[in-house]
């Protein structure tokens, strides 16, 4: 009996093992396929958006053609086709969601330049309304799902009558309403796109308020009247007639036809029919003029300009004064010459040399001065300047040495033969200069130069 009811009692644990494993089988399954199906609704949401997007876009950009196939009563119809041909789907991009359902697009309009789309699937799974319901929720306000000839949206935010687009895919489909999406209407709203063939959408025809907010990232502002603000930050063009900046005016390029008035200004190129500043200005590059102008003194009626590519001039005849020092390369004058001071002749030059042009100055170093006369450097009056040359060699032939030209040269020795075979002296050639001639000897010449 003992091992009976043992027998009894472990086919009994074996059971219950079996169940427990049974039954969280059935549990992972059940959570695994709530998994499956949220992901698959995530899935073609997604998808739906993508759609929904593309055809926006094509809606707006397609505006005239459109208006002009489509009513009240007549609807415009497009498909993932049409979006993939005019470029705003990928050509790869997958015509169904995962519910193997495809998409039908339907602009009416109800009045004259107003637009109105609608989105539904059509063939595939028909979905039950709850699950048609969740992914139109996941795809946002604009999503929804149809039921009972309507499109309704996600959570009852909106609900459009399929009969007045004259298609009916049958319940279980997915809807996505463009209502407040429209491409364009002929409303008083600002658009912020271009919209072909209609300017008008994108004109203000009142004045403009931003309450106090920034404009920023302006390419170019262009104004036919008066800028006013208190600062202006500009990353490209400012062109106005009139600017006036209470504070900092910042612009890339700036072009004002009248008065620019600004506390402080920077600007990268301005262009401005008159510039007038009440401090200072300062540049880290050129001031530059295009003209024969310059800078000129309202006040005194002077300034310096440019009328050639040589000088540039004193305007008005001006004189030009400075306590420090002038300096050129060289300093001409078409008149007289005044010096209060003392004039410093730095160059030294060598009596007896040849000289640049007649009636230069110069003077020798000793300090005595030189007048240029016929090409020559020579000392003012007064005692002669003395130079003294030696020349010596010792061998059978002659050898020379020319001294320049002076005005008079003499041998210390007289020239003489002081040895057979020998001779040295001091000669004057037809130039004006004089050679010292020595043979087998030395000779020291004296030259006097006045």
């Amino acid at each position: 009996m003992k091992s009976h009811k043992k027998g009894i009692m472990q086919v009994t644990d074996a059971q219950i093992g079996w169940g427990m494993a049974l039954i969280g089988i059935v549990f992972v399954g059940v959570a695994y396929g709530y998994y499956a199906d949220d992901n698959s609704y995530s899935v073609a949401a997604q998808h739906a958006i993508r759609v929904s997007e593309a055809a926006d876009k094509y809606v707006s950009d397609n505006f005239d053609s459109i208006v002009a196939q489509s009513s009240a009563t007549k609807a415009f119809v497009f498909d993932i086709t049409t979006l993939k041909n005019a470029g705003y789907l990928p050509g790869s991009f997958n015509a169904t969601n995962s519910f193997s359902q495809t998409y039908r697009g339907m602009v009416l309009q109800p009045s004259a330049q107003k637009l109105q789309t609608l989105i539904v699937t059509t063939g595939g799974v028909s979905l039950s309304t709850g699950k048609a319901n969740k992914i139109g929720i996941r795809i946002g306000a604009n999503g929804g799902y149809v039921e009972s000839g309507n499109a309704m949206g996600s959570q009852g935010s909106w609900s459009e009558p399929l009969s007045k687009y004259s298609f009916n895919p049958g319940d279980g489909h997915i809807a996505i309403a463009q209502f407040f999406k429209d491409g364009v209407s002929g409303n008083d709203f600002l658009y912020r796109k271009a919209v072909a063939g209609h300017p008008e959408l994108n004109a203000m025809s009142t004045n403009l308020s931003l309450g106090g907010n920034d404009i920023n990232a302006a390419k170019n502002i262009t104004a036919t009247g008066l800028v006013n603000t208190a600062n202006a930050t500009v990353k490209n063009t400012l062109t106005a007639a009139n600017a006036n900046v209470t504070s900092n005016l910042t612009a890339a390029n700036a072009s004002v036809t009248n008065n620019l008035t600004a506390a402080n200004a920077t600007i990268n190129n301005l262009n401005a029919g008159t510039t007038r500043t009440s401090g200072e200005t300062y540049t880290g590059g050129w001031f530059r003029t295009t003209g024969d102008t310059g800078w000129y003194s309202e006040k005194w009626g002077g300034g310096f300009n440019m009328t050639d590519s040589t000088y540039i001039r004193a305007y008005n005849g001006k004189s030009i004064y400075t306590s420090g020092q002038m300096k050129a390369g060289s300093l001409r004058s078409d008149g007289d010459v005044s010096v209060a001071g003392v004039i410093q002749l730095d160059k030294i030059n060598v009596a007896g040399a040849t000289c640049p042009v007649n009636g230069a100055l110069s003077r020798d170093d000793k300090g005595a001065t030189l007048s240029c006369q016929s090409g020559i450097w020579r000392s003012g009056a007064g005692k002669p300047q003395l130079s003294t040359f030696t020349l010596t060699h010792y061998g059978s032939s002659f050898n020379y040495s020319n001294v320049g030209v002076h005005d008079f040269c003499t041998s210390q020795y007289g020239n003489e033969n002081d040895r057979d075979d020998s001779w040295r002296g001091v000669q004057l050639l037809g130039d004006g200069s004089w050679q010292i001639a020595v043979k087998d000897g030395s000779e020291t010449v004296m030259c006097l130069d006045w």
